[in-house]
């Protein structure tokens, strides 16, 4: 995309939601590009989204969305999907927008997520707070090649498609926040109740084990 070919774009515009509750959610993202006019064929729109330690993307599922044509996307590092948050890393998505029916150049994407288990509280608090931070907006045109001595254009190189067998020049967007992040309240277990929670476990798991050992030898005897 080219200095002079950039005037499409127009004014950009970017809106994200979470959609649900609990520590399953999704991530909405809506985008509107190019004014009136719209975005031209053959240009696509692309996401990357940075999730802090305390949310993840499942690699299985994103996978599952592709088969059925839901979404496409692609996580860019190792995701672990048993860790708390205190033993994770950051996560970051590639997610290729589709166009939406609400507009000419309306583009949309939901991405799913999950909450991850984080230490209990030591001060009473029942809930974290994990802010999500605002993605990165990318465009690429197969038509018009990227100008690279633009002193206009940042470009990213990025995986040019979901299947990820090549790689493609995209120019990062700049535009305006609809809405200033995302916000994820997780519900955290209480420190002083660690004790309690583990005793009754164990009182449970033994009176279990004697209800089945009970019933084992009892029918030993009578098969005796």
């Amino acid at each position: 995309i080219s200095c002079s070919s950039q005037q499409w774009l127009g004014p950009v515009t970017l809106k994200q939601q979470l959609l649900k509750d609990g520590f399953h959610r999704e991530l909405l993202i809506d985008v509107e590009a190019g004014g009136a006019a719209g975005v031209p064929e053959g240009c696509s729109l692309a996401l990357v989204v940075h999730l802090p330690k305390g949310v993840y993307v499942d690699p299985y599922q994103l996978a599952m969305l592709k088969e059925s044509n839901e979404l496409e996307a692609l996580v860019l590092n190792e995701v672990d999907v048993e860790a708390p948050e205190y033993f994770s890393s950051e996560v970051s998505v590639l997610v290729f927008t589709k166009r939406s029916s609400q507009c000419i150049g309306c583009f949309t994407s939901t991405l799913p997520l999950h909450a991850r288990y984080h230490r209990p509280s030591t001060g009473g608090e029942t809930h974290v707070t994990v802010i999500l931070g605002n993605p990165q907006l990318m465009t690429r045109c197969q038509t018009v090649p990227v100008d690279l001595e633009c002193p206009e254009s940042v470009v990213k190189e990025a995986a040019c498609t979901a299947e990820n067998k090549t790689s493609c020049n995209w120019l990062l967007v700049n535009y305006k926040h609809v809405s200033e992040g995302a916000a994820m309240e997780i519900p955290v277990g209480q420190e002083r109740r660690v004790v309690v929670v583990a005793a009754g476990t164990l009182l449970v798991t033994t009176l279990c084990c004697g209800l089945v050992l009970g019933a084992v030898f009892g029918q030993a005897q009578r098969g005796g």
